[in-house]
């Protein structure tokens, strides 16, 4: 043979290499843009929001990150031992106003003293009324909280852990098929090499 038949045959294999090749990065492409949303790899090893292998499932598991977040981290002040002081001092003030005897609140005739005492009373009253309305909105905030941290649960539950099983299951027989082209192609071109 030739140089210039030995040449021609060697460009004809090269360029049948090259058509396989492209035909095989043409069959990767399409399953590999489908696939491009989905990272099991990049998710390994991860947790929380970034061990979902979806971007629409990582915006998804954030909006509920986020709305835990809004929901615990809200303050609330309760001032348990204020409150405790203030309950104490106002049944002291009540026993020893409403009881009888010589030193009794109702006894004392209308002066400073009795009317610092009253004034002492609704001022107590007042401050429990608040701490009331406090510690019920704080439980109101904590219910919320628990509510939210209970839908992140559930949403790792019910969508995260059910989309990386249907994932991985559409998969799969995507890469083997990738991995018989390859293999097919590999194995076309050490025979086109061998002619």
């Amino acid at each position: 043979m030739s140089e210039k038949g030995a040449r021609k045959i060697m460009l004809t294999k090269k360029r049948v290499g090259h058509v396989m090749w492209a035909a095989l990065m043409l069959g990767l492409l399409s399953p590999a843009t489908w696939a491009n949303d989905k990272n099991f790899k990049a998710a390994a090893g991860q947790s929380g929001c970034a061990s979902i292998i979806t971007k629409d499932g990582i915006r998804a598991c954030k909006a509920v990150q986020e709305a835990k977040n809004t929901a615990c981290n809200r303050p609330s002040s309760c001032e348990l031992d204020k409150q405790e002081q203030w309950a104490k001092d106002y049944g002291e003030l009540y026993k020893w106003w409403d009881e009888g005897g010589d030193n009794a609140g109702k006894n004392l005739p209308d002066n400073d003293f009795k009317r610092d005492k009253q004034r002492q009373m609704r001022e107590l009253v007042d401050r429990l009324q608040i701490g009331r309305t406090s510690a019920t909105a704080g439980a109101t905030l904590a219910n919320e909280c628990i509510q939210a941290r209970t839908a992140v649960q559930n949403w790792f539950e019910n969508v995260a852990i059910p989309l990386t099983g249907r994932t991985k299951d559409e998969l799969l027989p995507i890469r083997r098929a990738l991995v018989d082209k390859f293999n097919e192609t590999k194995a076309k071109r050490e025979d086109a090499k061998k002619k």
